[in-house]
């Protein structure tokens, strides 16, 4: 920045002269605070935990509908086929299969698959790998509303609530 006063006029000219240079971002603050760190790091640590809550969920629906290991009284999908193959040497048709599926087992099956994506972008978005914010918005905002769905759908099983 230079400023001229050669002509004494009671004008001062400025000029300046500038050159852009450009650095590349390695994406670390030089000044973090202990706060800042440890936020970050209960955040990471929380969005762990729904991972581990999703893949929970999705062995329990894998055991439900497949392996038997949580219905005694009903047959599962895998016994019930191999039973009409023994007996009456064909298959399943297409429309008694929807006997074994509950909707909203799927929704929420589809919820958490979605919170699991959307939590593993979230995680990395924080460790700087990734920048992509709308699809992580996106992912854990539409599994927030079918968790919703599902929580409206417990609370009509009641007949306080009139929904």
């Amino acid at each position: 920045l230079t400023f001229d006063n050669s002509a004494r006029t009671g004008k001062i000219r400025v000029r300046l002269d500038s050159q852009a240079q450009f650095r590349a971002c390695d994406g670390k603050l030089l000044d973090q605070h202990d706060w800042t760190l440890m936020r970050r790091d209960l955040l990471i640590a929380s969005l762990y935990h729904g991972y581990r809550l999703c893949k929970e969920t999705m062995q329990y629906y894998n055991k439900k509908y497949f392996n038997n290991q949580t219905t005694t009284n009903t047959a599962s999908i895998v016994t019930t086929r191999r039973k009409k193959k023994e007996n009456h040497h064909n298959q399943l048709p297409l429309s008694e299969y929807y006997q074994f599926y509950s909707p909203w087992y799927f929704l929420m099956i589809i919820t958490d698959l979605m919170v699991f994506a959307g939590t593993i972008i979230k995680i990395y978005i924080l460790l700087k790998l990734v920048d992509d914010y709308n699809a992580a918005g996106l992912l854990l905002g539409v599994s927030s509303l079918f968790s919703w769905f599902g929580v409206l759908r417990y609370l009509s099983f009641f007949k306080k609530y009139n929904l």
